[in-house]
């Protein structure tokens, strides 16, 4: 992902997100890019993987509802996953507020921070 990042920008993670998910994925640019169906579940596991650790590095981090240390981090994150586009960041929220895995305390912080992200 620091490889991938730079080229984009925070203002087109959107088309980055898109190349990926409408392209690679999908089976499109595959041998353009001398990538097998395979390398490209590969990368799909490591990148989920990557996202998870970073997201729950942070989420780890939350104390309390009120906590504000780990927001910087967690917005930050929001910037390099989604850029700008809202639309996306409410879904990693989502997905994040629909764990299982995540502490009910974690949950509630998302809740009421999600205006600042």
């Amino acid at each position: 992902m620091d490889l991938i990042n730079p080229h984009y920008g925070k203002e087109n993670m959107n088309l980055r997100n898109k190349i990926w998910h409408e392209g690679f994925k999908k089976g499109k640019n595959k041998s353009e890019h001398g990538m097998t169906a395979e390398m490209s579940n590969w990368l799909d596991q490591a990148i989920d993987a990557y996202w998870r650790q970073r997201i729950f590095e942070i989420l780890n981090q939350v104390s309390s509802e009120t906590d504000l240390k780990p927001l910087s981090a967690w917005s930050s994150l929001l910037d390099e996953m989604c850029g700008s586009v809202q639309e996306d960041r409410k879904h990693i929220c989502d997905l994040v507020l629909e764990s299982a895995e995540v502490p009910a305390v974690v949950k509630q912080w998302i809740n009421a921070n999600s205006t600042k992200m």
